[in-house]
């Protein structure tokens, strides 16, 4: 049997609670994730995936946008060549 899987786009939350302490007064947080563009949304999957469709699948961004708009996913082609850039 032959079976897919189709993409599934899921938001990663990361919550990172600041503990103070009384005595001393300082703040203390866990360091931020790794991320693969600097402020970016974009996930290092989610970054090889519009990559790899623009390049070696020869599916330009505004088709990528349509696919993910239809996923329920509204992300400009702006914002997809951006990321190609980057």
């Amino acid at each position: 049997m032959l079976d897919v899987a189709p993409v599934q786009w899921r938001v990663i939350r990361t919550v990172r609670p600041k503990y103070s302490c009384r005595s001393c007064e300082q703040i203390v947080q866990a360091p931020a994730p790794v991320k693969a563009i600097a402020q970016g949304k974009a996930s290092f999957a989610t970054l090889a995936h519009v990559v790899v469709a623009k390049f070696d699948h020869h599916l330009p961004l505004y088709r990528q946008a349509e696919m993910m708009a239809a996923q329920g996913l509204d992300i400009g082609r702006s914002t997809l060549a951006g990321w190609a850039a980057q």
